[in-house]
């Protein structure tokens, strides 16, 4: 099945962590990156904080729903992905 996810990063070296974030993610089993958009610098949300860079991909993935978000949580979380402030910065999400 396809599915598509968003990803963003306002925090560190941002493009290297999505870049690698997607290779990471391919990498996997079940999980193969058909195809990522172009990266765009928007303003964030909430508390003060630097812009984000996001952007989305297409992916063709042979898990649940459930497992896709286990994975995609341990991706976050092996870049630094800490949730402590809602809507606050972060290295990728």
């Amino acid at each position: 099945m396809f599915c598509a996810i968003a990803l963003g990063s306002n925090l560190g070296d941002s493009l290297s962590y999505l870049e690698e974030a997607l290779q990471v993610l391919e990498k996997n089993s079940g999980i193969e990156v058909v195809v990522c958009s172009n990266w765009h610098v928007t303003k964030a949300v909430g508390p003060p904080q630097p812009d984000y860079l996001n952007g989305c991909a297409l992916l063709n993935v042979q898990l649940s729903p459930y497992d896709l978000l286990k994975k995609l949580q341990k991706v976050e979380e092996q870049f630094g992905r800490v949730r402590e402030i809602y809507w606050g910065p972060r290295t990728l999400d």
